[in-house]
């Protein structure tokens, strides 16, 4: 554009030194009159004098065509310019919208990280407490099995094998007419012994026979 613009100053400036030499060279006021005058006017002053008004003529015409291509250079220009800033404007635009979807995008996988934590979470309490549900209903039957035999054994008199725990913490069950410490053990439920009605039911309860037992 400045190359352009420096072109078209030279032009105009050419051709105003071309104008001001043309009007330069025309005849002095007088001289016409002179050459009217006289029978033997000279052929050259007449071309000259002809010449003179084309010039000018030529040099305005010059100067309005250079006066345009300023014009359109500068049109040129404020165009280019504001295509540019359209361009910088819409690069902004797409930029903010980029950085916008990545934020959006970053904050919602974030949210699904936490949530598929919370779920997790959440299932494997649902498993521990299932698990622990279950473990308390086996036990329950268990012993509700255990004191339905012990209620059916005490019905038919049969609950005489004493749960004993001796000094070191062991725990022996005895059976009357088998183990030789029948009759001297004393059951003390406070300290944990127990009556049991037969002697599958004091294995399960983790009671052992006397070594000594028949």
């Amino acid at each position: 554009m400045s190359k352009t613009v420096t072109a078209a100053t030279t032009l105009l400036a050419a051709l105003v030194i071309l104008a001001t030499a043309g009007c330069g060279s025309s005849a002095p006021p007088g001289a016409a009159d002179a050459g009217i005058a006289s029978t033997t006017s000279s052929p050259v002053s007449s071309t000259t004098a002809s010449t003179a008004p084309s010039s000018s003529s030529a040099a305005a015409a010059a100067s309005a065509a250079a006066q345009a291509s300023l014009s359109a250079a500068a049109a040129s220009s404020a165009a280019a310019q504001a295509a540019a800033q359209e361009a910088a404007r819409v690069a902004a635009e797409q930029s903010a919208a980029e950085q916008s979807a990545a934020a959006q995008a970053a904050a919602q996988a974030e949210a699904d990280r936490v949530a598929a934590e919370q779920a997790a979470a959440q299932q494997a309490a649902d498993e521990a407490a299932a698990q622990q549900a279950a473990q308390q209903a086996a036990a329950q039957a268990a012993a509700d099995q255990a004191a339905a035999q012990q209620a059916a054994a005490a019905s038919s008199g049969s609950c005489d094998i004493k749960g004993n725990i001796n000094d070191k913490g062991e725990r022996i069950y005895h059976v009357k007419g088998k183990s030789p410490s029948y009759d001297a053990t004393k059951i003390d439920e406070s300290k944990g012994e127990r009556w049991f009605c037969s002697e599958a039911e004091a294995q399960a309860a983790g009671w052992r026979a006397p070594k000594n037992s028949n």
